[in-house]
């Protein structure tokens, strides 16, 4: 509908401005149906850019927020949309994988905390980035483009509520992030803590674009009571 009504003004205008010529082809037209020519141009120039920006700002679809969560040695097989079938200690994260991409196979670059992490979020092998030992610390430096950082440079805010020392600022994992939540981080904060935070910050910012980080240390030894359970 948007091109056919540009057409019609292009049409419409054209005719208006160059009525009174005669046409007698191009090499005959006068200047005064160069002018008229030019201003039909110019109009449809104008009408088209406007349908162009109005479209886009009516039919581009928003950009998803994107919330990655990280639980630290949770076990695959012992959640209910794997198979676990004792206890329904998995209610939440399997009624959200009745409506998702379940992935079967996943394999981890390293074996430990820090490293695995550190491969998702840089795309890149723990070599790589430095860790050439079994437990080592390196800082992501510049040259290791984050996720976080890809989000940002898209007018994405970005958070990051982690749960364990190991992504202190200290390690650059707070590359890309506009704030990042660490308090008590020698201490892993429980579950609780970190969702109240999420919480907090999805109330707030709940009509912007966001990418927000999660990481839990529950099930990580040395493990944490939770009195109901």
């Amino acid at each position: 509908l948007g091109e056919v009504a540009i057409f019609l003004i292009i049409v419409l205008s054209g005719w208006f401005l160059t009525k009174k010529k005669k046409w007698k082809g191009v090499l005959t037209l006068g200047i005064g149906g160069i002018k008229g020519i030019s201003l039909a141009l110019g109009m449809f120039l104008i009408v088209l850019n406007l349908y162009i920006f109005i479209d886009r700002k009516i039919n581009t679809p928003r950009e998803p927020n994107v919330i990655l969560i990280i639980i630290d040695t949770l076990r695959q097989d012992h959640l209910g949309c794997y198979g676990y079938a004792i206890k329904n200690i998995s209610p939440n994260i399997d009624k959200l994988s009745q409506d998702a991409i379940l992935f079967k196979n996943a394999i981890a670059n390293a074996s430990w905390t820090m490293a695995s992490v550190m491969s998702i979020f840089t795309a890149q092998y723990p070599a790589l980035l430095g860790f050439d030992k079994d437990i080592s610390f390196p800082k992501i430096g510049n040259k290791f483009l984050t996720l976080a950082t890809i989000f940002k440079e898209n007018n994405y805010k970005t958070k990051g509520i982690v749960s364990v020392f190991l992504f202190s600022p200290d390690t650059g994992f707070n590359q890309g992030f506009d704030s990042y939540d660490i308090e008590n981080a020698r201490v892993p904060i429980s579950s609780p803590s970190v969702t109240e935070k999420a919480i907090s910050f999805l109330k707030k910012y709940k009509n912007n674009k966001f990418f927000l980080f999660l990481h839990y240390y529950d099930p990580h030894a040395d493990y944490l009571l939770h009195q109901p359970y």
